[in-house]
């Protein structure tokens, strides 16, 4: 809905929601807040408006640190961050944690496509079980000491240089790798192109579920 029209010196200025359109000259221009506070002429426009009928435009964005908080999911429907580890093994409690609350009904949406996929299946391809059988120990019941040591029985068992690899793996994932081209279009698609700081899926995740800002 049109909030607002005004016309000052030949120039009809158009506000819907964020956005405005500017008729002058003959041009019409298309833009958002930086055009609206650029042109001399809708300045001058508005400093003769009453009082509040650009607080929607003038009023400052929140900072990065409270638009995260804003977007972030419940804590309650996502699992623990994927370097985490359980009997030296990375990544292995968040797998575990994304079936669990999947079973209950309460896995954060986003996360439904990968269940299984990614680094769930880079994970029980490296402990030689299948997806679906660590599942249905998974809600079988039991701690996840517990549901490691059956994959180390039924799977394979991992020594220290096997967990030291993939925790290598799992922390440098995205960084330089096959996976960097994802990771900078969901920084884009985010709002994160401009954090030079996030260099691997992990960090990344870290932040869209809300454990770092």
């Amino acid at each position: 809905m049109v909030q607002d029209i005004r016309r000052r010196r030949g120039m009809h200025l158009t506000r819907t929601g964020t956005f405005c359109v500017e008729f002058l000259a003959g041009k019409v221009l298309l833009g958002g807040r930086a055009a609206l506070g650029a042109h001399p002429l809708v300045s001058l426009a508005a400093g003769a408006m009453p009082c509040g009928t650009l607080n929607a435009v003038d009023k400052p964005r929140r900072s990065r640190k409270a638009w995260i908080m804003a977007t972030a999911p419940d804590p309650s429907t996502v699992p623990c961050s994927p370097l985490d580890e359980v009997c030296g093994l990375a990544y292995f409690p968040r797998l575990t944690g994304k079936i669990r609350l999947h079973a209950a009904g309460r896995l954060w949406e986003e996360l439904h496509s990968n269940l299984g996929r990614g680094l769930d299946a880079w994970c029980v391809d490296f402990l030689h079980v299948s997806y679906e059988d660590l599942r249905a120990r998974v809600l079988e019941g039991g701690s996840d000491g517990e549901i490691f040591e059956w994959c180390t029985t039924n799977g394979r068992a991992l020594n220290d240089s096997d967990l030291l690899v993939w925790r290598h793996f799992t922390a440098k994932f995205g960084w330089n790798d096959k996976a960097a081209d994802i990771l900078t279009k969901r920084k884009a698609e985010n709002g994160l192109s401009d954090r030079d700081d996030i260099q691997t899926m992990a960090h990344y995740i870290d932040i869209d579920e809300g454990r770092k800002v």
